[in-house]
């Protein structure tokens, strides 16, 4: 390290192993601690506060005679371009535009602070908005704690750090309905702080699991209790509770009865338990509210009819009957993908690994779970779709506007009563579409019925028994209308009955007496 007693030029100091992190928009607060720790460490914080001034650039000569190069300018200049590269090699790409053309390493510092300070504000507004309506929805505990902090620490790093007391409302805001008896019980006084409500809540979790006393999945448990074979096994050392589904009833075996067995199937492993010590007592598990303690006879949700365990959604989903799926697709100007629900209208499917969701207009997020592509035939041309999303619980097909424009060249045209889709070069109309219910659809492809001409001469007697036998009218008004083709006509299209005819007889009028004596008409 060369140096002279102004100014230090510690060049052989890698900055690296003090500052880990490069500056965005979004971390100044850290990246400003790590780097001014580094600067303060080698004496050289004068640089960026201004307070270093240079000296003056020449100076005169011994024998004063003339102007000479200042040396103290000279090492000035080299430790303030040392610091300089010690700021700039700790930037991201899009903040190193900021500085560009800047000279001194004060400059350089300064221009960063009025550029961060000016998007603190907007950055502020978002980061809050996102924590107070953010949802736990279908993520994991974990992952929604996750998220929820990292957040805050966003806001702690560009020093607008969020009260104890707001993060505890927000955190238990977030999580759901299903943990409403929690969140309740949580914020009445004395509120618990931040630190202390984590491992509440986490042990709360870790209960609630322990308390789930059916292993089978959710979504196959109502199925594979309700169907199984007809071979009918007992296993009498299995003893303990049972549950199956038979009709409109639903049987629970009693403590040491034999559970009824349907066939190998594996529902009757899950559903029998292990055979529990004798001394050991017995304790049921309510069939309604799945809490341990009490059966369904004695249970206090027995007679509401507003309750629903929280595994029920779940298991009668695998027996809900998925209605047919909508043919249609509406363009969306505000989509960035195209989106589908329906699996059976891609091709290429390829399972989501990516972290990203679909956010709809109230909020919720929505699950991707797999990528494939597929084509919109609409009259005699079709599109095709690139990177459509499977999301199986948006309600209706997105082609999204933005990403076909980006993947072909073409036009869209919005009028008041539809729309088209036109090349950009031949001005064709690649797809036309109508306007329902205030929406923009794409026009469903038209029904078409093929037959063949193959046999559709043939002489008279061939047609009328095709036909089932009509008048000859019927196949003169066929042929005038050119739908059939007579090449033979016929003279007698249909042949007398072997039968001999039988000529009506009307019966006398039967007496009151006769009718008195059983007799009845006759034949």
């Amino acid at each position: 390290m060369t140096s002279t007693s102004k100014y230090p030029y510690p060049c052989n100091l890698n900055v690296a192993n003090f500052v880990s992190l490069k500056l965005t928009t979004t971390n100044y607060l850290l990246w400003e601690t790590q780097v001014l720790s580094l600067i303060e460490s080698q004496d050289l914080l004068g640089f960026i506060t201004g307070e270093s001034k240079p000296p003056h650039h020449e100076v005169p000569s011994s024998d004063e005679s003339s102007q000479i190069q200042n040396p103290d300018f000279t090492a000035w200049t080299r430790t303030d371009c040392l610091v300089k590269a010690w700021i700039t090699g700790t930037l991201s790409e899009e903040v190193l535009g900021l500085v560009v053309g800047v000279k001194t390493s004060a400059d350089v510092w300064q221009a960063l602070a009025d550029a961060i300070s000016q998007n603190s504000q907007a950055r502020e507004f978002e980061l809050l908005s996102k924590l107070q309506y953010m949802k736990k929805g279908m993520s994991s505990l974990s992952e929604y704690l996750r998220e929820f902090k990292s957040i805050c620490d966003q806001l702690n790093a560009i020093g607008k750090p969020v009260s104890d007391q707001s993060k505890v409302f927000w955190l238990l805001s977030g999580l759901g309905p299903q943990y409403e008896s929690f969140a309740t019980a949580m914020l009445k006084p004395p509120v618990p702080s931040y630190s202390d409500l984590i491992p509440l809540l986490q042990s709360h979790e870790l209960r609630n699991k322990g308390h789930e006393s059916n292993p089978t999945n959710h979504s196959m448990a109502f199925i594979s209790q309700r169907y199984g074979g007809g071979n009918k096994n007992t296993n009498r050392k299995n003893a303990g509770q049972f549950f199956t589904s038979k009709g409109k009833g639903f049987h629970q075996s009693r403590p040491g009865s034999q559970p009824h067995r349907e066939g190998n199937d594996t529902s009757s492993q899950h559903a029998t338990r292990p055979q529990q010590n004798k001394t050991e007592a017995y304790i049921p598990t309510c069939q309604i509210c799945k809490k341990r303690g009490h059966d369904a006879l004695k249970c206090w949700h027995r007679f509401d009819n507003s309750y629903q365990a929280e595994d029920i959604p779940q298991a009668l989903a695998a027996m809900q009957l998925e209605s047919a799926q909508d043919e249609e697709w509406f363009p969306d100007t505000g989509a960035t993908a195209h989106m589908t629900k329906d699996a059976g209208k891609l091709v290429n499917l390829k399972p989501y690994k990516g972290s990203d969701s679909v956010i709809v207009a109230n909020g919720d997020k929505l699950n991707i779970s797999h990528i494939g592509e597929t084509r919109i035939t609409n009259g005699k041309s079709s599109i095709p779709l690139r990177e459509v999303l499977l999301v199986p619980n948006i309600q209706q097909n997105l082609l999204s506007v933005s990403q076909l424009t980006n993947d072909y060249p073409c036009q869209f045209e919005f009028r008041n009563d539809g729309f088209e889709i036109k090349d950009l070069k031949t001005k064709q109309v690649l797809a036309s579409g109508s306007k329902h219910g205030g929406l923009y659809v794409f026009n469903k492809p038209k029904v078409q019925a093929f037959f063949s001409r193959r046999f559709r001469i043939a002489d008279e007697d061939v047609w009328h028994r095709r036909l089932g036998h009509p008048q000859a009218k019927v196949l003169r008004y066929l042929v005038s209308n050119n739908l059939i083709s007579i090449n033979k006509k016929s003279s007698n299209l249909c042949t007398n009955l072997t039968f001999p005819t039988v000529e009506p007889q009307v019966p006398a009028a039967a007496s009151s007496a006769d009718l008195d004596r059983g007799k009845g008409v006759a034949s």
